[in-house]
């Protein structure tokens, strides 16, 4: 298949990715092309694939050479898609993906990912994303300056090689747990690095601080990172709570409902400024006149919008209303508890609950042994030992991987957990490597053994 500028032949790769973890290396299936357009209420979709039935076609959902099939044959058959190498592309209610890609004669390698399957439309019962280092956690600490951008950018393509869906970096300024001296890498300067430096991989920041930017200025942004990744941009916001950073950049730090009311009109506008010509804006915080945004978003109708929080009165509401996905959570019955209020405010507002994904972020530790798991425990502690204090670490460590917001065990301790959260109903994982820029064993362990139990 030919090449194709902006990294667009994304889905082939990622699919080879897949299918090495579970079956072994493949020869690629042959380029296929879509022979007819969509037509009807069935939907029904067929491509030429040479060589790979007699018939000459299949259904790009099930792999029957009738080239048919309706839409409980395509939400039946989901899972055959990873083994067949059928792309879907039949989805009902979201017809309009069809519109925009499949055009006949179109090369489907010559599409970005998110152009031929919806956001939603789910390639695994659980989806995984990694953070790769940038400093916030102290995950740099100890790598020479002129090292430190290799190692973002290695890690990073570590992850996509791995078959994560996407790498995602934090918004903030001033580590944690407590403020060092320790580097820290300005979230949207590696949003436009890992675009032009990535090949496959979707790119998101959890969570963009929608009160250290204007929201016009993060849609410019925004959408010249996602023309630039060729559509492959994520685009996570939240209201923002690190208050020391706040001071520390002079930035007002107005009470939380402010906050979240400022989030509200931020997601409004950058929608807007992603689907309109010009906009103008008359909202409480932002005021807008003749506000222009060229080059659009390469994602049509635009990038999908990750509302960050769980506050269950206003941010749950925010997303209700325009999240693609929503991030929440730090323990499994806070995840429950978030998802039935967020199912509350989608009945609210007429909204469908089952469209929006709902992700967390979870740190890992993960071993072969439990006795690697201690090692790598003991490793963490002995990190962070001079930042909190010998007095705190556990406490540190407990928070963050015991008592919630992460696992430490085996791969068949993580699996048995994370089976626990799926039947919650989350739909993507972010995960976190502590040492992941230096030691990625953990990050492979975790690709190669827990992953593809969860496909």
């Amino acid at each position: 298949m030919a090449s194709v500028p902006g990294g667009y032949g994304n889905l082939e790769n990622r699919l080879v990715r897949i299918q090495d973890r579970i079956q072994g290396p493949r020869e690629p299936a042959p380029p296929y092309v879509l022979s007819e357009a969509v037509a009807g209420e069935r939907h029904e979709v067929a491509v030429k694939a040479p060589q790979r039935h007699a018939g000459g076609g299949c259904c790009l959902a099930c792999g029957d050479v009738s080239a048919g099939g309706s839409l409980d044959e395509v939400d039946r058959d989901l899972d055959l898609f990873i083994d067949r190498q059928h792309i879907i592309e039949c989805m009902d209610s979201r017809a309009q993906i069809l519109d925009r890609a499949c055009k006949p004669g179109h090369p489907i390698g010559a599409m970005p990912l998110d152009a031929r399957l919806p956001h939603r439309a789910r390639l695994t019962d659980m989806r995984f994303g990694a953070f790769t280092p940038q400093g916030w956690r102290h995950d740099l600490g100890g790598v020479p300056v002129d090292q430190q951008w290799p190692t973002i950018l290695s890690t990073a393509k570590a992850i996509e090689d791995l078959g994560f869906e996407s790498v995602w970096v934090y918004d903030h300024f001033h580590p944690v747990p407590e403020p060092t001296q320790e580097p820290v890498y300005e979230a949207w300067t590696l949003m436009a690095a890992l675009a032009a430096t990535t090949e496959t991989v979707r790119l998101g920041q959890m969570c963009t601080c929608n009160s250290y930017r204007p929201p016009t200025y993060l849609a410019k942004v925004a959408a010249s990172i996602d023309a630039i990744s060729g559509g492959r941009l994520e685009m996570g916001i939240g209201a923002g709570w690190y208050e020391h950073e706040y001071d520390g950049y002079g930035y007002e730090f107005p009470k939380a409902s402010v906050r979240i009311g400022m989030l509200r009109e931020g997601v409004e506008i950058m929608r807007r400024m992603w689907t309109e010509d010009v906009v103008d804006y008359d909202g409480t915080y932002y005021s807008l006149k003749g506000a222009l945004c060229q080059p659009k978003p390469v994602q049509d109708p635009m990038i999908p919008m990750w509302v960050a929080g769980g506050g269950p009165k206003l941010t749950l509401n925010i997303a209700a209303r325009y999240a693609d996905y929503t991030n929440f959570a730090y323990t499994l019955d806070e995840f429950k508890e978030k998802s039935e209020i967020l199912a509350g405010h989608c009945r609210d507002v007429g909204r469908d609950f089952d469209e929006i994904v709902r992700s967390t972020n979870l740190n890992i530790v993960i071993g072969e042994t439990e006795a690697e798991v201690a090692e790598r425990t003991a490793a963490i502690k002995a990190h962070f030992t001079p930042v909190v204090g010998a007095d705190k670490v556990d406490k540190m460590f407990d928070n963050n991987y015991v008592n919630g917001g992460g696992m430490a065990g085996t791969p068949e301790q993580i699996i048995e957990r994370l089976r626990e959260w799926e039947a919650a109903g989350l739909g993507y994982a972010i995960v976190y490597f502590q040492e992941a820029g230096t030691d990625r064993r953990g990050l492979e362990l975790f690709a190669n053994q827990v992953m593809p139990h969860l496909v």
